[in-house]
């Protein structure tokens, strides 16, 4: 029997991690990413702070989450679930930033498009954060 694997051809991966790097560092290059992803980075982080200050402060072992003008309380979680939005804020952060460098070559509007709604999503998640600190300690 012949041995079928010795005709698969597999990637280098010496050359993808080569090329993803390159591919990095020259969406970096385009004007204003830097200082526009730099901007979405702070915001995590300062969301992150904001999570970890709001659980340290916390008494109780749940929090309420959600709060609707119609019904009222709608969702309450534990301590734990807060670290959630932090968490969303690098997935936003990591989507646009991949599929701007896949499309940046081709339409360079387009990157800072996705870079500006990282940006927009992250600022949103850092008020819902502020929005959960009024909920539950005034």
């Amino acid at each position: 029997m012949k041995d079928i694997f010795h005709s698969v051809k597999l990637p280098d991966f010496y050359l993808l991690r080569q090329a993803a790097k390159e591919n990095f560092q020259d969406w970096l290059n385009l004007p204003y990413i830097k200082p526009l992803s730099g901007l979405v980075l702070l915001f995590i982080i300062l969301s992150l702070v904001f999570s970890f200050a709001i659980i340290k402060s916390s008494s109780q072992d749940l929090l309420i989450l959600h709060y609707n003008v119609n019904s009222g309380i709608d969702l309450i979680g534990g301590l734990n679930k807060l670290y959630v939005i932090p968490v969303l804020g690098l997935v936003i952060l990591t989507a646009n930033a991949v599929v701007s460098m896949i499309v940046k070559k081709d339409r360079k509007y387009f990157s800072y498009l996705l870079i500006f709604a990282s940006l927009a999503a992250n600022a949103y998640l850092l008020l819902s954060l502020g929005l959960i600190y009024i909920i539950n300690f005034r």
